[in-house]
């Protein structure tokens, strides 16, 4: 920002890694950037000033370069920071179904999990707030948690697809704000997201941004296979408060206790302007759906 000018130019370019970013993070108690590249590296580096730059020049020092061997993990799917006994450590995921975890001071891998390749490819992953557990998604709807204290799976289930034939990927994972053994999950159709509960496998809410009623049959409406590809959890006041982004280019406000108060706070710049949304709590026995309806998308 200069005045009240916004200047569409990067401060700093980092180009050394190769190959094409697929994820990236904080480490190292937020003072380094990591990324991971098609390629099977992974780059750690720190943004410092040019010492005596008068126009603030920013400059990229390499902290960590690892290699990953491509015929046993391939690459890495999904990152995020954990610590262990007061360790800087890199967990991952990668193409070939390894959760692995990377210690940032060696660096050597301090584990290498194998997941079972019947539950499909791994897309995502979440980390318990409290470094317990990690959720992984995949390309076949599972959902699996390793044990981090035991680095042993605890369990696993199936998105069923409501009965349909239809593999719902797990596109995105998320811990529960303030719910413990709470995982949310976006899955892949109607911008669909699940709250399930770990011990019990089942699912206790349901949030349906779609013009179809939660559970009908898939159709060729291309409205209905938009889904979730971030999401970001947080607690306002005492509240579980849910951000969501997906393919339909909305970025939508979930509160979990209280639907009356979701919102989209930012609308697809094309072909939103007679979009009329409004949000519904409704509770069917077993489950309970929050979901968005539109009324006109002409």
């Amino acid at each position: 920002m200069e005045g009240l000018h916004v200047i569409n130019k990067p401060r700093l370019v980092y180009s050394q890694q190769g190959g094409k970013i697929k994820t990236g993070c904080y480490c190292m108690g937020n003072q380094s950037i990591v990324a991971a590249s098609s390629n099977g590296t992974i780059h750690a580096f720190n943004i410092d000033r040019e010492p005596n730059s008068k126009q603030k020049a920013l400059k990229a020092k390499d902290v960590l370069r690892w290699e990953l061997h491509p015929s046993l993990h391939g690459s890495v799917v999904e990152m995020t920071e954990m610590t262990c006994g007061g360790q800087n450590m890199l967990a991952f995921v990668t193409t070939k179904g390894h959760l692995c975890g990377l210690d940032l001071r060696t660096p050597n891998l301090a584990w290498d999990l194998e997941n079972d390749p019947r539950h499909g490819l791994m897309l995502s992953m979440a980390l318990d707030p409290f470094q317990n557990w990690i959720a992984l998604g995949t390309s076949l709807g599972y959902h699996i948690v390793w044990d981090m204290r035991f680095q042993l799976p605890i369990c696993n289930w199936k998105h069923e697809g409501h009965g349909r034939p239809y593999v719902h990927r797990i596109q995105q994972l998320s811990s529960h704000p303030n719910q413990l053994q709470t995982v949310l999950s976006a899955a892949s159709g109607n911008n669909e997201i699940s709250v399930w509960d770990m011990e019990t496998s089942t699912r206790r809410q349901m949030l349906w941004a779609s013009p179809t009623q939660p559970f009908g049959p898939m159709t060729e409406n291309p409205q209905q296979h938009n889904s979730v590809r971030a999401l970001h959890t947080c607690v306002v006041g005492n509240d579980p408060v849910l951000l969501t982004g997906g393919t339909d280019r909305f970025i939508r406000l979930w509160h979990l206790n209280n639907p009356s108060e979701s919102s989209c706070i930012v609308k697809a710049g094309v072909g939103s302007e007679k979009i009329d949304i409004s949000y519904r709590y409704i509770i069917n026995c077993k489950y309970m759906h929050m979901y968005a309806s539109r009324a006109d998308f002409n």
